[in-house]
């Protein structure tokens, strides 16, 4: 069972540092994208500036572009935090110092592969082990059933029980049958006594 947790835990640090690099992909695009278009307002701004020094424009559009352009400045500054954020998730995923940065990822490899619902399936009970010990509690479940219809009563407090020790098909399985007679023998010489 520990072998299991283990594993199951390995599967979880990578899905999280997959998840870590996705992100920090995405938050290297979009500052990509907002770097165009703060470099396109402040050319706007200057144009607008120009042209209100030479009378042609107003100076209200001049005030305007120098605005949008102050935004666009401060959200750099919100894309940057976010992501020294992502790095240090990252850097805490790999158990490195968290000031260490990462270089540009230039492509994420997203391609699906093409495999059907049974290989889906049979990747996905190799993969997770907790499927497998799921497995084995519906086993268990199923074999309490068939006892409850065979007119025992199943369960912890009656005469049958079904057990499963551990979720591994190297566990056992154990049953406890017991008998429940409908009178009890300290009883008996009161119960034969006419009206008692």
């Amino acid at each position: 069972m520990a072998e299991e947790e283990a594993r199951t835990v390995e599967r979880r640090v990578i899905r999280e540092l997959k998840n870590a690099f996705a992100e920090l992909y995405f938050i290297q695009r979009k500052i990509d994208l907002h770097s165009e278009n703060l470099r396109l307002m402040q050319q706007f701004a200057d144009i607008a500036s120009r042209q209100y020094e030479v009378g042609i424009g107003s100076q209200t559009d001049a005030l305007r572009a120098r605005t949008e352009s102050s935004k666009l400045t401060v959200e750099a500054y919100a894309l940057e935090r976010e992501k020294r954020s992502a790095e240090a998730m990252l850097n805490t995923l790999l158990n490195r110092p968290l000031e260490g940065t990462f270089e540009r990822i230039d492509t994420l490899d997203t391609a699906l592969p093409d495999w059907t619902r049974e290989k889906i399936d049979s990747v996905a009970v190799a993969a997770r082990p907790e499927l497998l010990a799921m497995r084995f509690e519906v086993e268990m479940g199923k074999a309490g059933g068939q006892l409850s219809q065979m007119g025992f009563r199943a369960g912890p407090d009656g005469p049958a029980d079904v057990q499963g020790h551990g979720h591994h098909p190297k566990d056992y399985w154990s049953l406890m049958v017991g008998v429940a007679l409908p009178m009890m023998p300290w009883a008996y010489p009161k119960a034969s006594r006419p009206g008692g």
